[in-house]
C-alpha cells in the first residue's frame, strides 16, 4: 500500500512532463482511494484507536502539500515550492506522533508500559524534526549552490526559518541578546558549509580545506560548551564525534553530487538526515538526565503543531528546558571566534 501511494505521485509528474491532464487526474483519483484504502487499515490495525475519517484528512493534507510542492516547482514559484516541502516534513512529524501513541497505547506491555506522548519524548520528537530537517535542507542548499540553481534563494530561505524556530525559541524566554547569540553562531556553521560548495564550484581546495578548518573549530566550541552546561551529561568528545560525523556527511554528498554519482550522493544525504535522529536522542537523553524534575512523567505533554508551516515560539515553549546551554555556548564561542579574528 504504502509503495502503490508513492507510485500515484510518480505518475503525477509524468503526466505532468507529458501535460497529460487526463493522467495527472487519474494518478489524482488513485491517491484518492489510496486514502481510503489506508486510512481503514490503520483504524482496524490500532483497534480504532486511530480514527479513519480523522487519517483520511491527515491523508488529504500530505496528499495537498505534496502536490503543492510539485507544482509550485513546475511553475517556477520555488519559494512556495519549499514552504510547501517544510510544512510537509512538519506534518509527517506530527502523524507519526499520533501514530506512536495509538500504538504504545495498543500494546503497552512491548513498551514498558510508557507513554509515547510524554514531556521528554516530546522534547526527543522536537529535536528529531528540527535537526533532521536542518540536515535535509542543508543538502538541498549546498547541491543548489553547487548549480548555480535560481531556486537556490529559495532553498536558503527555508533553511534560515529552520534557524529562526530555534533562534525565536531562545529569544522568548531569554530575550534578544541571548537569542541573536545563538543565531550567529548556528548560521556561522552554515556558512562554512556554503564556503565549501562555492569553493568546491570553483575548484579551489585551499578554500575548501579553509571551509573544513573553520567547521572543525566550530565543533570544537559547540562540544565543548554543551558538555560544561549539561554538566558532562553530554561529553565533549561524544559530541565532537557526533558533529563530525555531521560535517562528513553533508561534505561527503556534496562531493558525490558534483560527482554526478547521485545515487551514493542520495544514500550519503538520506544518512545524514537520519543521523540527526541520533544526534537528538543523545542531546534530548542527556537534558532529560541533567534535569528530571522538568521532564516528569505527571506533566502535561508539549503542544501540537498545527497542520501546516512550522510553530510559533509560543508552542516551542519545550525549549525553556532544552537550549539554555545553546544560548551559553552561542554567546561565548561567537566572542571567542570575534576575539581571535582580531588578533
Amino acid at each position: 500500500m504504502w509503495s502503490a501511494h508513492i507510485g500515484y505521485f510518480v505518475d503525477y509528474v509524468k503526466a505532468t512532463g507529458a501535460g497529460d491532464e487526463a493522467a495527472k487526474q487519474a494518478a489524482l483519483d488513485e491517491l484518492a482511494e489510496y486514502r481510503a484504502d489506508f486510512s481503514s487499515f490503520l483504524e482496524g490495525a490500532t483497534d480504532e484507536r486511530l480514527k479513519a475519517e480523522m487519517l483520511a484528512e491527515g491523508l488529504q493534507v500530505h496528499v495537498n502539500q505534496l502536490i503543492g510542492a510539485f507544482d509550485s516547482y513546475v511553475a517556477g514559484d520555488f519559494e512556495q515550492a519549499y514552504e510547501y516541502e517544510r510544512a510537509a516534513i512538519e506534518h509527517l512529524h506530527m502523524v507519526a506522533k499520533g501514530l506512536s501513541v495509538a500504538i504504545v497505547d495498543q500494546f503497552p506491555d512491548e513498551f514498558n508500559n510508557t507513554k509515547a506522548d510524554t514531556p521528554a519524548g516530546d522534547l526527543r520528537a522536537h529535536l528529531n524534526h528540527l535537526l533532521s530537517e536542518h540536515a535535509g535542507l542543508a543538502a538541498i542548499v549546498m547541491q543548489n549552490g553547487l548549480n548555480g540553481s535560481e531556486e537556490f534563494e529559495a532553498s536558503a530561505k527555508e533553511l534560515s526559518a529552520n534557524t529562526e524556530d530555534l533562534t525565536a525559541a531562545i529569544a522568548s524566554v531569554y530575550g534578544e541578546e541571548a537569542g541573536q547569540a545563538f543565531e550567529e553562531m548556528w548560521s556561522e556553521h552554515i556558512g562554512y558549509f556554503v564556503d565549501y560548495t562555492e569553493a568546491t564550484a570553483a575548484g579551489d581546495e585551499a578554500a575548501r580545506q579553509a571551509a573544513l578548518d573553520e567547521l572543525s573549530m566550530y565543533k570544537e566550541d559547540f562540544s565543548s560548551f554543551i558538555a560544561t552546561a549539561t554538566d558532562g551529561e553530554v561529553p565533549a568528545e561524544v559530541m565532537a564525534q557526533g558533529l563530525q560525523t555531521h560535517i562528513e556527511q553533508l561534505t561527503a554528498a556534496l562531493d558525490l553530487y558534483a560527482a554526478e554519482d547521485y545515487e551514493a550522493a542520495f544514500e550519503e544525504i538520506r544518512g545524514a538526515y537520519a543521523h540527526m535522529y541520533g544526534a537528538a536522542k543523545g542531546l534530548s537523553g542527556g537534558i532529560v538526565t541533567q534535569m528530571p524534575e522538568k521532564f516528569s512523567t505527571e506533566m502535561p505533554g508539549m503542544p501540537e503543531t498545527g497542520m501546516g508551516g512550522t510553530a510559533d515560539s509560543a508552542e516551542m515553549a519545550w525549549m525553556l528546558w532544552a537550549l539554555p546551554f545553546l544560548a551559553l555556548a552561542g554567546g561565548v564561542a561567537v566572542a571567542r571566534r570575534k576575539e581571535e579574528n582580531v588578533q
